[in-house]
């Protein structure tokens, strides 16, 4: 390889250009891998969390404090300032599918021996294939 003293300048520049480039990249790959993990990390505390805690009173009982301690557990940050019923962004029912350790705010919620108040909170332990077959663990 040519050492680069004896490169024009433009070519030294170009040079140094295509490595803060692919440096870039790098960096780019490196976080999104990292995010990945943690992401999969938070998931996996949320239905540990939730499992170790089928069958018992967490917090005040109420549905939304199975959520929140969900989430304390997990070490995941709810979004700032958005209310007492947000866990995330909003999910697109027709394009996505729900996901073990997403939590859900349900209205007029019906279970198998049980009829919810308007709003309703709990955690998706297992997919279904509509949105109205799934299994949640949830309180109160």
């Amino acid at each position: 390889m040519e050492n680069e003293s004896t490169l024009s300048k433009e070519d030294q520049d170009y040079i140094a250009k295509e490595r803060t480039s692919r440096m870039e990249a790098i960096r780019k790959e490196l976080s999104e891998k990292t995010e990945a993990n943690s992401a999969k990390d938070t998931i996996e505390k949320i239905v540990a969390f939730v499992k170790t805690n089928k069958g018992k009173q967490v917090g005040n009982g109420e549905c939304w404090t199975l959520a929140n301690e969900v989430f304390k557990a997990a070490e995941a940050k709810r979004p700032a300032g958005k209310g007492l019923r947000v866990w995330g962004r909003v999910v697109d029912w027709s394009k996505e599918k729900l996901e073990p350790g997403d939590v859900v705010e349900m209205r007029d919620a019906k279970f198998p021996n049980a009829t919810t108040g308007p709003n309703h909170t709990a955690v998706v332990m297992k997919k279904g294939t509509r949105r109205s077959i799934m299994t949640v663990y949830h309180q109160n």
